[in-house]
């Protein structure tokens, strides 16, 4: 009742998301969902697709924080080496 009744939908709160996982990521949502959502086109994107160029890569989230994110290794030489104590022996 609350949800559809116009005297009760605050300006925003018309268009929501239900995530697939178990925590609400911004960067869950493809961009056709974020035209949506965000009011920028009117229809969803199941009811009218928007075209997809050739040249536009698959969605995916950003998976900083975890397992999968992204960490460049580095092949150049550290500017700082540990010291390493050298034994002498007594005499």
């Amino acid at each position: 009742m609350f949800d559809t009744d116009p005297q009760f939908v605050s300006l925003g709160r018309d268009r929501w998301i239900d995530y697939a996982q178990h925590y609400g990521d911004a960067s869950q949502i493809p961009p056709e969902w974020h035209n949506w959502i965000h009011k920028i086109v009117d229809t969803p994107p199941t009811v009218v697709p928007l075209p997809r160029p050739k040249y536009v890569i698959q969605h995916t989230e950003n998976f900083t924080g975890t397992r999968k994110a992204y960490r460049p290794y580095n092949t150049t030489a550290p500017k700082i080496t540990a010291w390493e104590p050298k034994p002498f022996k007594r005499v």
